[in-house]
């Protein structure tokens, strides 16, 4: 490959190299510091590399070429400049010098990586030499020679020995994120870990309504999801503004699992008294929370209530005609009604239900897991006057976290990294509302969630009979089926 030079282009390629290293020789004058491979430190000066010999009385330093005891070269250095210099009988190289200086930036940002690949670093080191219109590249190391040293430089940088793990009982927290440590529980190989910031810790004891989910896709073996427990920090009845406080990697789904991640969290935040927990529709965490917060009213998801309805009805196949796909929305507004309401709306939507065999099958999933003291009672998944009926918020969120960690690649620095900025980014949101501001909404669901109130309102203030409002509230069911 030939490179092209800024003055006339020679054949002579020794010529080349002579004149485009004299590009750089006033920055190789200056005294640069590295480490070499076995951690010693290197002094790089005028295309020589010199070991440290000793400290004089004077202070300067005396340092002995590399190349020693074929080579007596040598410098002394007082307060950053030479004062003597002894020649060299070994060849001078600015090339390697320059590539040892590379390779010294490389591992200083190995280093401070968060979890992004080594490799990409060292690609990016390697297209800089490149560029530089030296032939450097071949006497950089190929990635494979180096990549041990690399991934041990950023271990020790972080204290740990490793950031990718097979089983519970070998995962450590680097120490650069003690300060967002909440709490690390081990019991024989089972591992359950939260993370909180501080103004998230203290946000927890103050706000009364959470909302807690799982995501999946972010989370890192050996861990199974990724547990997140938000905060509603708006104080109004109509708005709201809520984030996530506190993340807890588990290993399973289990109630036990559930029970002692909730204990812990109570163990360190002892002033967490919430007055509200809306979830969807898992019964582990549903009984965990009894255990835990006896005192915590527990709310269903609106959304997962009728995404469950509409999951059986295309398993039954109630989705054939308008009389069916009416009576399924009929069925999805039972929520909305007033809880005292709810059986005597159940029974004004069976006087006028289709009578097909499907529709019964339907409607008896319906009062055994969802009425007549079925699986989930009405209390759970009633959502009339409450602010929030959804866990919505938390799906925008997965939503958004899962684009910063897109693959399933990942390590505990970069998901540690991921869920501090996070926390970060939040504590400054919360600066800028302080007054409580609330999150933006469409004017199409504001729009619908008034005429939904208005309908429920008119029930209440008996303008409309409960046949009418259930008449009413029917079109503003939106679901796909």
């Amino acid at each position: 490959m030939l490179w092209i030079c800024s003055y006339q282009f020679t054949t002579n390629w020794h010529t080349v190299c002579q004149r485009v290293l004299k590009m750089h020789q006033n920055r190789d004058n200056d005294l640069r510091y590295v480490e070499s491979q076995r951690g010693r430190k290197l002094l790089l000066y005028n295309g020589f590399q010199f070991h440290k010999k000793y400290d004089n009385k004077d202070g300067s330093v005396m340092w002995r070429c590399t190349k020693a005891p074929a080579c007596f070269g040598s410098v002394r250095v007082l307060n950053e400049a030479v004062q003597k210099e002894n020649p060299h009988s070994c060849d001078r190289s600015e090339i390697t010098n320059v590539v040892k200086e590379a390779l010294h930036n490389l591992k200083d940002r190995v280093k401070s990586l968060q979890g992004e690949p080594i490799s990409t670093v060292y690609q990016e080191t390697l297209l800089s030499l490149h560029e530089r219109g030296l032939n450097l590249v071949t006497n950089l190391p190929e990635f494979k020679n180096i990549k041990t040293g690399l991934y041990n430089a950023r271990n020790k940088s972080h204290g740990v020995k490793k950031t990718t793990f097979k089983n519970g009982a070998e995962v450590e927290i680097p120490g650069t994120y003690q300060d967002f440590l909440l709490f690390d529980y081990q019991e024989n190989e089972t591992r359950i870990i939260g993370f909180a910031s501080q103004e998230g810790r203290q946000r927890m004891a103050t706000i009364r309504d959470f909302y807690a989910d799982g995501t999946f896709k972010c989370c890192i073996k050996p861990f199974y999801q990724l547990y997140v427990i938000h905060g509603d920090l708006s104080n109004d009845s109509e708005n709201s503004y809520i984030i996530p406080l506190v993340y807890v990697l588990l290993m399973s789904k289990k109630e036990k699992t559930y029970t002692t991640m909730f204990r812990l969290i109570k163990a360190q935040i002892p002033n967490w008294n919430p007055k509200k927990i809306v979830i969807d529709f898992e019964k582990a965490v549903m009984n965990s929370i009894q255990t835990v917060l006896p005192n915590t009213e527990i709310k269903g998801c609106y959304f997962h209530f009728c995404q469950a309805l509409v999951k059986r009805a295309k398993q039954l196949k109630v989705t054939k005609n308008r009389n069916q796909l009416k009576h399924l929305a009929l069925c999805l507004a039972l929520p909305l009604l007033p809880e005292h309401l709810i059986d005597d709306a159940y029974l004004y939507i069976m006087e006028d239900c289709p009578r097909e065999n499907n529709i019964t099958k339907f409607n008896d999933y319906l009062v055994k897991t969802w009425l007549e003291g079925g699986k989930f009672p009405t209390h759970i998944w009633n959502v009339c006057g409450q602010k929030n009926r959804t866990t919505n918020a938390l799906e925008s969120w997965h939503a958004t976290i899962n684009r910063f960690i897109p693959n399933k690649k990942i390590n505990m620095l970069k998901l540690l990294h991921v869920l501090k900025r996070d926390a970060l980014l939040q504590n400054a949101s919360m600066l800028q509302r302080q007054n409580g501001a609330s999150t933006s909404s469409s004017a199409n669901g504001k729009e619908n969630e008034d005429r939904i109130n208005r309908a429920i309102q008119e029930l209440v203030d008996q303008k409309i009979v409960l046949g009418h409002c259930l008449e009413k509230l029917a079109p503003f069911i939106y679901f796909k089926v």
